[in-house]
């Protein structure tokens, strides 16, 4: 059900990859490159039930919530799987952790999660949003497929993964914040009223 794309029409939180990351994932038949996401928060089914407030509402929280993020995320997928085999979505997923080898300063995928989940929790519309499965599984869907010989295609792609952004979707519509490692709401909300401190 998910491969012929009804799956964009919900909302979310997600880690993007950079560009030439996304590209070196995609395989034939999957999802494309543009489309490649490691979900942070799924906001539902049906992207276009948040008013045009409600989507503000959240944007504006996010940006507050990483004024003090530490950069780019450096992950690695680290195997296959398939998930809801037998369903009507099955998938071929990416299992993803923390890349060992990145600096330690950088931002997490825990951290990164932590950032979603915290501007959701300040949202007018939180108690309404859908449980979440738990634990949480960071991954990357490669594919809506039961073909089993596709999970080939996967491990010839594992390996680190940068995720350079975080982006806020509606039923196709999104927004994308920087993982820049500086104060985004100096960038989103135009110049500084005044000069940092050394310190700051």
């Amino acid at each position: 059900a998910a491969a012929d794309g009804s799956h964009m029409s919900g909302a979310m939180i997600a880690l993007m990859p950079t560009v030439e990351d996304a590209e070196r994932l995609a395989i034939e038949g999957g999802e494309a490159a543009e489309d490649l996401h490691l979900t942070l928060y799924f906001l539902g089914d049906d992207g276009s039930a948040f008013s045009e407030a409600e989507r503000a509402e959240l944007l504006d929280a996010l940006k507050e919530a990483m004024t003090y993020n530490d950069g780019p995320v450096h992950a690695r997928a680290f195997g296959a799987a398939h998930w809801n085999a037998g369903s009507d979505s099955p998938s071929w997923v990416w299992s993803v952790g923390d890349d060992r080898d990145a600096d330690p300063m950088d931002t997490s995928l825990h951290e990164a999660h932590h950032i979603a989940t915290d501007a959701l929790a300040k949202m007018s519309f939180a108690q309404s949003l859908p449980m979440q499965h738990t634990p949480w599984q960071p991954h990357v869907c490669a594919a809506y497929s039961d073909e089993l010989d596709l999970i080939i295609a996967l491990e010839e792609r594992l390996g680190p993964i940068t995720f350079d952004r975080i982006r806020v979707a509606f039923a196709g519509n999104y927004t994308d914040i920087p993982l820049s490692g500086r104060a985004v709401t100096a960038a989103a909300d135009g110049p500084l009223r005044r000069q940092p401190t050394d310190l700051e």
